[in-house]
């Protein structure tokens, strides 16, 4: 009995599964057949074209003008008037035209060389004045570094550096608008030198007044 039944099971689903390969065959079967024929199955391409007609075209008509004729006139040219000159005489120049014309380039000469002589004399003027202006400021800066005296604070504690001093000169000799820059500690002893080395006597070569001057006075320790 047990065995009768094992078999009967098998043979079932035997059945069963063959029976469901040859079912999923014939469909993949028909598949490749059906996509071979549609490969081979040649396709049709329809178009259409439209053509325009041509349109006629305007013929234009030239109108042609008549020509002008132009008539020549004949040119009438005037008879030349004949005319008489006389000779030109030559005339002999005057003994005052003479001494006239041999005068006139040495006066003009002489203008010309006026003018470079007094360029001359202003340049010369004008180096002589710088110089003397350079001697004159040199000078100053002389007798503020002699009449400056280094703080005895800035000796002990080490301390170097450089003043930038300003003011403006007048035409007496006497400073104003004096302007100090630099370490504090130097600026009383600045204004102890300036005070010291002003009034001074002013060049009569100088005539630039008022003249703001600026100078670097500078504290160094040996």
């Amino acid at each position: 009995m047990i065995t009768s039944r094992y078999f009967n099971s098998f043979f079932i689903t035997f059945f069963l599964f063959s029976t469901l390969f040859f079912g999923i065959f014939l469909i993949f079967k028909n598949q490749a057949v059906f996509a071979k024929n549609i490969s081979q199955a040649p396709q049709k391409i329809s178009f259409t074209i439209v053509s325009q007609k041509p349109q006629p075209k305007l013929e234009q008509k030239v109108v042609e003008k008549p020509i002008e004729k132009v008539i020549e006139q004949p040119i009438i040219k005037p008879k030349p008037i004949p005319t008489k000159t006389k000779p030109i005489e030559k005339q002999e120049p005057t003994p005052t035209q003479q001494t006239i014309t041999e005068q006139t380039p040495v006066a003009k000469e002489e203008v010309k060389q006026v003018p470079v002589i007094e360029q001359q004399v202003a340049q010369a003027s004008k180096v002589d004045t710088n110089a003397i202006k350079e001697e004159f400021l040199k000078n100053i800066k002389i007798n503020i570094n002699k009449n400056k005296v280094y703080p005895q604070r800035a000796v002990s504690r080490g301390i170097e550096g450089i003043v930038d001093v300003n003011f403006k000169l007048s035409a007496n000799g006497t400073i104003s608008d004096i302007m100090i820059e630099g370490h504090n500690i130097f600026k009383s002893s600045i204004e102890d030198a300036l005070s010291k080395s002003f009034p001074v006597s002013i060049p009569k070569e100088l005539n630039m007044f008022p003249m703001v001057i600026n100078f670097q006075i500078a504290f160094n320790l040996k």
